[in-house]
């Protein structure tokens, strides 16, 4: 599902000399029934609770000029072909009642016998509250009461929304959703936009009917390339396979077989409770009560200093661990009028390379001297936040390549914890990190020590192995039903 505000249509110059021929014919809806739905359909105003998507904050940007502002409708997620009498064209934004109708009108075509069907929309996380509420009011929407509707969000969509989202609606954790981008919407409008330039001031029923011969040769299209395109997702399939099996079975084989019962249990309780609360999902992140992070630790502090501690963690992401802790530290304090400024000016063009004063560099001496001497309690705290934060990124890119720049930073800051003159007890709970520690789940750190971290991969690669099987034995089933189709109508 989705919308195209490209296809824009003026209002017709003599409205009573239009004469359609193939109203609700074709793709889009018929003109009668719907505009008797809009007249009874109330507008859903909702309270935002995910990010600011355009489709839900201009649902009602008119424009007086235009009779329509765009199109939107539904298309198969799997092939790629418009849905029949499932297009409908928007009056002012892409409002929920324009998608509803369209919906509906989309599950009517060929859901005999489907007790489950899988929607994908940029916004449903925010359309699908109010879609049951909004079909039962309706006396013209109908669903099969049979029918079970899925929220999903394309991957393609998915990363614009807050973090809970890709749990609850991301393709890759819905069981039976197979490997599907979710963009496909987005391809078709490419084909359809084509056309819209010349329809745009055409007659209503002349435009409706350009656009009908236009998505049914895209069906056509995509019919007869079928097979060329099933054998390129085969191949995909394949590799798909091959990668997510290696991947979870590294970190399958190092787990506790009663553990592996215990995850396995939880997971299916959690995919049977979904359809109705999608937070049941949320097992799929990591649920740890974090400690305190830098940013949390109230204290009065200069500006200028807090930042440095962020430059710091830049610095070791961008020379390397190893060049960072080969450079000679040079501190130079300058008076307001000092020319020892100018005497080496090629000496302060390189910033990655300068030392920041903060106390733990000082030295206590130097701070001592300076009247400084309160800002090492200060600053050994933000230190901590600091470590906290590392083992975070850690924990969140957990076998990947990245975890080594993050694993270099907290090793900068245990070791600026040790400068400042920490206790024993935070030197034992901020340990050094070592290369087997980040290959298991035996993790030592404030947060890594967590089983639940563990089992949180444990159960993304899992789904994303299911996806990619599930993927292997659609495409063949498409090849064997592609097949009896071709040979059904060459009998006809």
């Amino acid at each position: 599902m989705d919308g195209n505000f490209k296809a824009k249509h003026l209002h017709p110059v003599n409205p009573s000399n239009e004469v359609s021929l193939m109203d609700s014919c074709g793709f889009m809806v018929g003109d009668a029934v719907y505009k008797q739905h809009l007249a009874v359909a109330q507008d859903t105003i909702q309270r935002l609770e995910c990010n600011n998507h355009c489709a839900v904050n201009q649902a009602n940007a008119s424009c007086h000029w235009l009779e329509a502002t765009g199109i939107g409708g539904c298309a198969c997620a799997q092939h790629g072909c418009f849905v029949p009498h499932a297009m409908v064209d928007f009056q002012k934004g892409e409002r929920q009642m324009n998608m509803d109708y369209a919906l509906c009108e989309a599950l009517k075509m060929n859901t005999k016998g489907i007790h489950c069907v899988l929607t994908f929309y940029n916004v449903n996380c925010q359309y699908h509250k109010c879609l049951k509420d909004c079909i039962a009011k309706s006396p013209i929407l109908e669903v099969p009461k049979e029918l079970d509707i899925i929220p999903g969000i394309g991957l393609w969509h998915v990363h614009g929304h807050q973090d809970s989202c890709y749990i609850r609606y991301a393709s890759n954790f819905i069981k039976g959703a197979t490997w599907i981008n979710g963009k496909i919407m987005e391809m078709l409008w490419a084909l359809l936009n084509i056309i819209l330039l010349a329809a745009h001031g055409m007659g209503t029923p002349h435009c409706k009917e350009c656009l009908d011969y236009q998505m049914n040769d895209c069906n056509f299209m995509k019919m007869i390339r079928m097979s060329k395109s099933l054998c390129k997702t085969f191949d995909r399939a394949l590799r798909g396979v091959a990668d997510s099996k290696l991947a979870f079975e590294k970190l399958h084989d190092s787990t506790d077989p009663m553990k592996v019962h215990e995850w396995e249990a939880k997971e299916r309780l959690a995919h049977q409770w979904c359809h109705n609360d999608p937070t049941a999902m949320d097992i799929y992140e990591v649920q740890l009560q974090k400690v305190l992070m830098k940013k949390q630790h109230n204290y009065w502090w200069n500006k200028g200093n807090a930042q440095g501690l962020s430059t710091n963690e830049a610095r070791v992401a961008f020379l390397g661990d190893d060049e960072y802790h080969g450079m000679e530290i040079d501190l130079i304090m300058l008076d307001e009028n000092s020319d020892a400024a100018m005497e080496d000016p090629s000496k302060f063009f390189q910033p990655e390379k300068a030392i920041i004063p903060l106390p733990s560099n000082l030295g206590e001496r130097t701070c001592t001297a300076i009247g400084v001497n309160d800002l090492l309690k200060q600053e050994l705290t933000l230190w901590e936040g600091q470590a906290n934060d590392a083992l975070h990124n850690i924990k969140y890119i957990w076998q990947t390549k990245v975890v080594s720049i993050q694993a270099s930073i907290y090793l900068k800051y245990c070791k600026q914890l040790s400068h400042l003159g920490a206790d024993h007890a935070l030197l034992q709970q901020y340990q050094t990190l070592a290369k087997e520690h980040l290959k298991r789940h035996d993790v030592i750190g404030a947060d890594l020590a967590n089983m639940a971290v563990y089992w949180v991969h444990w159960l993304q690669a899992k789904a994303l192995k299911d996806r990619w099987l599930e993927e292997i034995l659609l495409v063949w089933y498409k090849m064997d039903w592609m097949c009896d189709f071709f040979l059904y109508k060459a009998q006809e």
